[in-house]
């Protein structure tokens, strides 16, 4: 009872802690809310990848630390053949369970440290660590197989699931000596390039001089 009387000698005191205590429950509340802003910021709505911008910021980054520590990274823009004919066919929310549908196939085959972002509207970027361009190569071969193979359902209102088939053409760049992200990016955006000029649903690997 004494210690009791010690420690709030007031209603002043008892005000003041459940004031404090307010303070505090707020502030949690702010930090929750602050990181799924934050998460909010740094993923796409419609695919929960990255956004571009964080992609960009991100391979900044890594290409520091690969300088840095000598380590191999490779880029791959991914991009969708004919994607446009599942809007005009479909309606675009076929299109967007389309891209959900491929979001998740590129999600399950790529590593948890590697960074996957939806670039573009039907463009998706992929930075792989400690990857040389051989071994992204094989990676993404067998990402561009798993797409060609797959059944894509669309939400079409009919007694039969109307299933699509489509295919994906890739172009992979590796870090060499002192590229830019925008160099980079642009090296894989000339190698996708390539992929869909030489017929698409194809890996195509930047070159120099080509």
């Amino acid at each position: 009872l004494e210690f009791r009387r010690v420690l709030f000698r007031s209603d002043y005191d008892l005000r003041l802690l459940s004031i404090l205590a307010s303070l505090i429950g707020l502030i949690l509340n702010n930090a929750m809310l602050f990181k799924k802003v934050e998460a909010l910021a740094i993923t796409d709505g419609l695919t929960g990848l990255y956004t571009r911008t964080h992609f960009i910021e991100r391979l900044q980054e890594e290409i520091e630390r690969a300088k840095t520590n000598s380590i191999p990274i490779s880029i791959a823009m991914i991009d969708i053949d004919y994607f446009k004919k599942v809007n005009d066919t479909y309606g675009h929310l076929a299109g967007d369970t389309f891209l959900k549908q491929l979001s998740n196939i590129l999600r399950r085959r790529f590593r948890s440290v590697d960074v996957l972002a939806r670039y573009g509207g039907e463009e998706f970027a992929v930075l792989m660590y400690h990857t040389t361009i051989q071994e992204s190569y094989k990676i993404l071969e067998e990402v561009r197989k798993m797409v060609e193979a797959e059944k894509f359902f669309m939400p079409i209102e009919s007694y039969r699931p109307i299933q699509i088939k489509k295919t994906i053409s890739i172009g992979i760049a590796e870090l060499t000596t002192e590229e830019t992200p925008d160099e980079l990016i642009k090296k894989a955006d000339d190698a996708l390039y390539s992929a869909k000029e030489n017929g698409r649903n194809q890996t195509c690997i930047y070159k120099e001089n080509k």
